[in-house]
């Protein structure tokens, strides 16, 4: 799906800017058009190559762990999907 994203993201405004390069001689406005079709052409390249990669990482990281108190008086508790007592995996900051 990304890949699709980039290509239209690229590949429409791409002509259209163009277009608006050729206009341009004719009319001062179609500069602005360019302009356009090049922040439109920006923004999806950085959401799609800078914004969800990292989103992705970080929602990766945070998965699965939960903040409180165990049995011990501290650390963070990992779920590890196990429907049996006491399969969590716990750990201490001081370890």
């Amino acid at each position: 799906m990304r890949t699709y994203g980039i290509a239209l993201g690229v590949l429409i405004p791409l002509p259209v800017a163009v277009v608006f390069l050729g206009l341009s001689v004719v009319h001062r406005m179609a500069e602005f058009g360019v302009v356009v079709c090049t922040l439109v052409s920006v923004v999806v390249a950085e959401g799609i190559l800078v914004i969800r990669p990292i989103l992705d990482a970080l929602d990766v990281g945070t998965a699965g762990w939960t903040e409180g108190e165990d049995d011990q008086g501290g650390g963070s508790t990992v779920k590890t999907g196990a429907t049996e007592e006491g399969s969590d995996v716990i750990l201490h900051p001081d370890d």
